[in-house]
């Protein structure tokens, strides 16, 4: 009967991590900048899951030479000055972070507060019902930035390479 229970409870884990949910991510930050005008954006990069394993660069609203798309945790490259905008239609089982080289939270849609989300150069909007995030790369913020993550399965990460 143990064994039974123990069979019950992967296929849950596996069910959860492989019924995707385009469902919005909770806990939105700034829900009255939500009609921002996509000409203030230097790119808007559209993200969805390859199961728990990888986030993939679906679109790309902006310069090509940013990210490859359709490719699996994609080096993506931002420049200093430039606001940009992260869709993230993987939804709430992956929420989206943005780490610097020791793993610390800058940015995060998550329930974690990220070190650079009260800064007002960054000017950090999470937009609940798009299930996105915008921010301006300062100067500061790209000295530290390095990673973006899903909070919750570790093999979705992808390096951020600034210039």
């Amino acid at each position: 009967m143990k064994q039974t229970g123990f069979y019950f409870f992967i296929f849950l884990i596996l069910m959860a991590c492989g019924n995707e949910s385009n469902d919005p991510i909770p806990g939105d930050n700034n829900s009255d900048n939500d009609t921002e005008a996509s000409s203030e954006f230097a790119a808007i990069i559209t993200l969805l899951n390859d199961g728990a394993s990888a986030y993939i660069i679906t679109n790309i609203d902006g310069p090509a030479t940013i990210a490859p798309l359709n490719a699996q945790n994609s080096d993506i490259r931002l420049a200093i000055g430039n606001r940009y905008k992260f869709i993230n239609a993987a939804g709430v089982n992956h929420p989206l972070d943005f780490r610097d080289a020791e793993g610390n939270y800058l940015l995060t849609q998550d329930t974690i507060n990220g070190e650079f989300e009260e800064d007002e150069a960054v000017n950090w909007v999470f937009n609940y019902g798009e299930g996105s995030v915008a921010f301006t790369l300062t100067t500061n913020l790209a000295d530290r930035i390095a990673t973006y993550n899903c909070t919750i399965h570790a093999a979705m990460k992808g390096s951020i390479i600034t210039q």
